[in-house]
């Protein structure tokens, strides 16, 4: 039967851990209050990087992010990273770290205290 799929249990574990932008293409005034949040992030971080004209992980790669071996093989970013990223990048801005914990959650779920994925950070960033 050509067809005809059949999913695994992992199959779907790993579809409700992707990442789904859905929110970014809502008109702004429609976004809840944490996709708001995440948008201007995103903004930021894509203003920096065609300030730059660099990609993402190229821009968080010049800002010594993420620091740590086994993090930086994943390409994985956390909180903490993200915070020295925007430090690195003079970026003024009134987020504290639960609100950037969510901004991680919301574009990396099921990930854990991993983070996120530098590529899907990249992704987001090119939907703003």
């Amino acid at each position: 039967r050509k067809g005809t799929k059949s999913f695994s249990v992992r199959d779907t574990a790993l579809a409700t851990r992707a990442m789904n932008l859905a929110w970014v293409r809502k008109d702004f005034v429609d976004m809840s209050g944490p996709e708001q949040r995440a948008y201007r992030l995103l903004s930021t971080i894509h203003e920096a990087s065609a300030d730059r004209f660099m990609s993402v992980r190229a821009l968080f790669a010049q800002a010594g992010v993420p620091s740590d071996r086994e993090r930086e093989s994943s390409g994985c970013i956390g909180v903490e990273e993200l915070l020295a990223a925007l430090r690195r990048w003079r970026v003024e801005h009134r987020l504290d770290d639960g609100e950037l914990q969510g901004f991680v959650d919301l574009l990396s779920p099921g990930h854990g205290p991993g983070g996120m994925k530098l590529l899907d950070l990249e992704k987001a960033v090119h939907l703003v």
